[in-house]
């Protein structure tokens, strides 16, 4: 019963988390094709240093909501409130486990490393609020793993 309402709780997370990341994909997606310069009349230069970046941050954005979405239908399949054989709950935790760890470690990298080297933006410069969604989105998907795998 544990395992099914940790598991609901980080599939709901997951969800939202995926699709904050898939909006800001669209938005900024759009954003890039209207164009923040100002020039009236051009066309959006994907090789220019301006489009590689914004196509760099996209990227980004997207391998965490692919890793979020993968949590999410990991975490789903937890969801049994009439048992579950212990073997498959095993194995499903297990994976839980390793696709949060890895996206744990591309949110810290991205966040860390590859958003401030592409965009230079300074991680203190993110909004706290969304970091302390995304780190309750983690403790959810760790707890939800752990429990299965008991």
């Amino acid at each position: 019963m544990m395992v099914s309402i940790l598991a609901l709780a980080a599939a709901i997370s997951g969800g939202i988390v995926a699709s904050g990341a898939g909006v800001a994909i669209l938005v900024g997606f759009v954003f890039f094709l209207i164009g923040f310069s100002g020039k009236k009349g051009r066309r959006p230069n994907f090789l220019a240093p301006d489009g590689l970046k914004a196509i760099g941050t996209l990227l980004v954005a997207a391998v965490f909501m692919v890793l979020a979405y993968a949590c999410t239908l990991t975490s789903g399949s937890l969801i049994r409130f009439n048992g579950m054989d212990p073997v498959f709950q095993y194995e499903q935790g297990k994976k839980l486990l390793f696709i949060g760890l890895a996206s744990a470690v591309w949110f810290v990298a991205s966040f860390l490393w590859l958003l401030p080297y592409i965009v230079e933006i300074k991680p203190r410069e993110w909004n706290r609020n969304h970091l302390i969604g995304v780190c309750v989105y983690f403790m959810l998907v760790f707890a939800a793993a752990g429990a299965a795998m008991r």
